[in-house]
């Protein structure tokens, strides 16, 4: 898959394309419906699918000051857009003047650089100055500028529509299994391996201390995790928060890879999170700590293995 500025395209750089548009923020089941139908109808026409996404979230250019904290990065979005079958993935730098931007204005750049035989959003996807850009908008466009426009209906997983704001919610509510159903996969947090206070190697389960820049995190707790790191993929235990048992004043990702007894600093490390075991526990001794550890340990391969038998 190429990734490519949308500004810098110049005009002609497909001579046509299949192509959907949307901030696809989690790549979730309703984002992978509408590119899932890109696909199908840039293979029908046996033209090129492309994806146009945003960064950074519309909202936060739009309403000044509000925060969105993104489901996971621009690197991580690109990948699972990739795996999906993509051809090109199109960044389109969001700020305030292509915010004031008209929606037709908009279209017209877009047929000009790709070319467009089909272009598919979602039910909720709006465009241009004041959201002015609709599915019925699109449609009227395509039939001036030549192209067919197609609005993917709503998904719904438990009689509720699936949407990056649901999906955030439930993570913060440490809610893992429920966010995972929605977005296909589990939420992952990625970062480089830090020093950390090396308490794990003395209760006999060593640790690596992640640092992440995500400004959306679960709450405090132990997770069931998967660690992905140099082509490995192995399981794990997540420890999130402030250690209270050894009354640490910040807080700490901390996690020990099963079946791994080699040196992980330096490696950029990715945590695929599946349940939230329990909260933190303040213990009375690390004897105490050591032995809910093993049971973590114990709870996490039992969780994994009946999630592998679901994926199957």
């Amino acid at each position: 898959m190429q990734t490519h500025d949308f500004d810098s395209l110049p005009r002609g750089f497909l001579a046509g394309s299949a192509v959907t548009i949307g901030n696809f923020d989690g790549v979730h089941l309703g984002h992978r419906r509408i590119i899932g139908r890109t696909l199908e109808r840039g293979r029908l026409l046996d033209l090129p699918v492309g994806v146009l996404t945003f960064d950074p979230h519309p909202r936060e250019v739009v309403l000044r000051g509000q925060v969105v904290p993104a489901i996971m990065s621009f690197t991580e979005r690109a990948r699972l857009i990739e795996k999906l079958g993509v051809d090109y993935l199109f960044k389109i730098h969001f700020t305030p003047e292509f915010a004031a931007q008209r929606a037709e204005t908009f279209v017209e750049a877009l047929t000009a650089r790709l070319n467009p035989r089909v272009v598919v959003i979602g039910h909720d996807f709006r465009f241009g100055q004041g959201r002015e850009g609709s599915g019925e908008l699109l449609a009227g466009l395509g039939v001036r500028l030549g192209f067919a426009a197609e609005t993917v209906p709503v998904v719904e997983v438990g009689g509720k529509p699936v949407s990056s704001t649901r999906i955030r919610g439930l993570i913060q509510a440490g809610e893992m299994g429920r966010a995972r159903r929605l977005l296909g996969a589990p939420f992952s947090l990625t970062g480089e391996i830090v020093p950390g206070h090396g308490r794990g190697r003395g209760l006999g389960f060593a640790t690596a201390n992640l640092k992440v820049e995500s400004r959306l995190m679960p709450p405090d707790g132990v997770y069931v995790a998967r660690a992905r790191f140099e082509g490995q993929d192995r399981p794990a235990v997540v420890n999130i928060g402030f250690n209270p048992t050894f009354g640490d004043s910040t807080r700490s990702i901390e996690a020990h890879v099963l079946d791994f007894d080699g040196d992980l600093y330096t490696h950029t490390l990715t945590l695929d999170l599946y349940e939230r075991l329990r909260g933190e526990i303040k213990f009375n001794n690390p004897e105490e700590l050591k032995a809910q550890i093993g049971r973590d340990i114990a709870a996490a391969r039992r969780i994994l293995a009946e999630a592998n038998v679901e994926a199957e």
